[in-house]
């Protein structure tokens, strides 16, 4: 059984720079720049905020994977900053999907922000924040659909949103290998280590469906429009290749886009279809490597819009 508390609670000798500085050596050890900015003042700003906070806190004792939603950043950042740091970086490029995919107005915004102030597990289980995504990529399948009705209606701000997400996915993948190597090393042997990845796996995992699916529908309604564009060749896409690889290039065995367990496994191929070997995993903990694959595809497929800067809530 894991407690996690703070160690000591006499703020008058408590120096933020020790946990500072383990966190430089462990990402400098790893050639990242990740934590170049581990010194600047804000970052002791938070940490003395942390303390004090936690200083009259029970310990959030970590009996089950159901304690994860109780424990607080802070807490988890004085017991183990290292990890902790990978974990507030996971969290900012969630924060940065939200606003992406949710994004579109001052309250959309103004919700977001109270988003970051659950403690993380709640945020990433929470029905409200899942809600909300629902219903904005369902706003955007309105936007798609209008576009492929309408040729003449303005397209770059729902490209430009795409764009956007698909940048914000990327960046997530990235953290979220980066969280599992480092749980690897630095919280060896604990149990809510494993607790940590799984749910962030199945939660997050639930929004890149969403995505999947949104996907999917642009795909039904500009996979033609697109496919003629790029080839200067008039004419439907066949209807046997609706796989959204497709409509941009040759055909290639359809990936999945959720890296939850049970889509890890690649579907058989046809009979018309090249026989790959399925990819040897190098560790036994879950792992986004087929997710990363398909983003770095997918954004091959996507024209760039011609304005590449992030898209501000209106």
């Amino acid at each position: 059984m894991d407690s996690i508390a703070v160690a000591s609670s006499d703020a008058a000798i408590f120096d933020p720079k020790e946990k500072q500085k383990a966190i430089y050596l462990y990402y400098d050890s790893q050639y990242s720049d990740e934590a170049l900015d581990i010194y600047s003042e804000e970052w002791q700003e938070r940490i003395l905020y942390w303390h004090q906070k936690a200083i009259d806190s029970a310990a959030t004792t970590l009996s089950s994977e159901k304690n994860l939603e109780n424990l607080d950043f802070g807490g988890f950042f004085l017991a183990h900053p290292i990890a902790a740091f990978s974990l507030w970086q996971l969290l900012q490029s969630c924060y940065e999907l939200d606003v992406a995919v949710c994004g579109n107005s001052k309250a959309d915004l103004n919700e977001i922000e109270s988003w970051q102030k659950m403690n993380p597990f709640k945020y990433l289980r929470d029905c409200s924040v899942q809600d909300k995504w629902r219903a904005s990529l369902e706003l955007f399948k309105a936007q798609i659909k209008a576009k492929s009705e309408d040729m003449d209606v303005q397209e770059e701000s729902w490209e430009l949103r795409m764009h956007d997400i698909l940048i914000g996915v990327e960046k997530f993948e990235t953290a979220f290998e980066s969280l599992q190597e480092n749980f690897k090393a630095n919280l060896a042997g604990k149990r809510f280590a494993d607790w940590m990845i799984a749910r962030i796996d199945e939660d997050i995992g639930k929004r890149f469906s969403m995505i999947h699916r949104l996907l999917e529908f642009k795909e039904s309604e500009l996979g033609d429009a697109n496919f003629a564009e790029d080839t200067d060749e008039p004419g439907p896409l066949d209807p046997a290749q609706a796989d959204i690889h497709v409509a941009f290039e040759a055909p290639k065995p359809k990936k999945r886009w959720s890296f939850r367990k049970n889509q890890d496994k690649p579907r058989r191929p046809s009979a018309s279809e090249p026989k790959s070997p399925r990819p040897a995993r190098t560790m036994s903990i879950p792992k986004a490597l087929n997710l990363k694959s398909g983003i770095s595809a997918l954004k091959e497929k996507f024209q760039k819009p011609k304005n590449t800067k992030s898209r501000k809530a209106r």
